[in-house]
């Protein structure tokens, strides 16, 4: 029952509903899944998470716009918001919609050096999180705004395991983006190989970047660079779900066998059946499978292990 009232409250692309929040398990869900913003009740819990969301939002967006000041400053450029900062500006109408929890940004590999003096001199400070094989292409920093600690990720490669360096878009106020092509992939690879479907929201994301921009992605040319960039797994898996679920035009090149286990209920519950939740962890990692499991398990002692599965 609980997964068929948070089904329709993502799939729902009309309108947004009200539902019975005095069941505790179906807002476990809604807030495990990040979708308050997807719910039109007007009781007063409901009115907080929306405010927190947009004030959260505003907050953000503010602060990408202060980060590149100071980047401008060292003649850094070329910078283009990843997931939930450009999703904000580019499909989302409404900023109750969509909640962030941090901010994501796309740096050429050649500026790495020189943004990160640029940052810390400016009083950002590098977070302390655990380094390894499968996060080098990244670096986290911290700075605190409004007495709210905003942590910001620097990808210098979208991908952990391949050097590509995607073409931004330049527009005419001189912000960059991805393309549409590179937008979808990357999101495609977030959700599926980096965090296994654990959240229906990026799912959303996915669904609504592919009716927004139908019209400028090259489906051919999308398979042939998940292909070559070894990704072909989470693009088509993504397609898949969001267009049995979502109705979204984009079908998936090919059916296979893992679908029938990605189904609602592994959607909603992906940690249930922990089995499932690994196996279909490594099949989406492709021929990096074994090659993420060492480094993973060279990386993280057991108990770490067992804190980081419980989460």
């Amino acid at each position: 029952m609980h997964s068929e009232i948070i089904r329709s409250i993502t799939t729902n692309s009309n309108q947004f509903l009200t539902v019975n929040l005095n069941d505790s398990k179906l807002k476990t869900l809604i807030s495990e899944h990040n979708i308050w913003g997807l719910l039109s009740n007007t009781d007063l819990e409901t009115k907080k998470k929306h405010k927190s969301t947009l004030i959260k939002n505003l907050l953000f967006t503010s602060e990408l716009k202060k980060l590149t000041q100071t980047l401008a400053k060292v003649n850094v450029n070329t910078i283009a918001p990843l997931k939930g900062l450009s999703l904000l500006q580019s499909v989302y109408t409404n900023w109750n919609e969509r909640r962030m929890s941090d901010i994501d940004i796309y740096i050429p590999e050649k500026n790495k050096t020189l943004t990160e003096n640029t940052l810390i001199q400016a009083g950002y400070t590098p977070s302390d999180e655990i380094k390894w094989e499968a996060n080098q292409h990244k670096t986290s920093f911290i700075i605190n705004r409004l007495g709210e600690d905003i942590c910001i990720e620097l990808h210098y490669r979208l991908y952990n395991h391949s050097s590509y360096q995607p073409k931004l878009t330049q527009h005419k106020n001189k912000t960059y983006t991805l393309s549409a092509e590179d937008e979808l992939l990357y999101l495609c690879y977030h959700l599926a190989e980096q965090h296994n479907f654990i959240k229906l929201f990026w799912l959303k994301d996915i669904s609504k970047f592919q009716k927004k921009f139908k019209d400028e992605i090259n489906y051919k040319q999308l398979v042939e660079k998940s292909k070559k960039l070894n990704i072909f797994r989470s693009l088509n898996i993504c397609l898949f779900l969001t267009h049995k679920y979502f109705n979204t035009p984009l079908e998936p090149a090919k059916n296979n066998i893992i679908t029938r286990f990605i189904n609602w209920d592994y959607l909603c519950y992906p940690r249930k059946n922990q089995i499932k939740y690994l196996l279909i962890k490594f099949y989406l990692k492709e021929r990096r499978s074994i090659w993420y499991l060492i480094h993973w398990l060279k990386t993280y002692q057991p108990k770490t292990l067992l804190k980081l599965f419980k989460k």
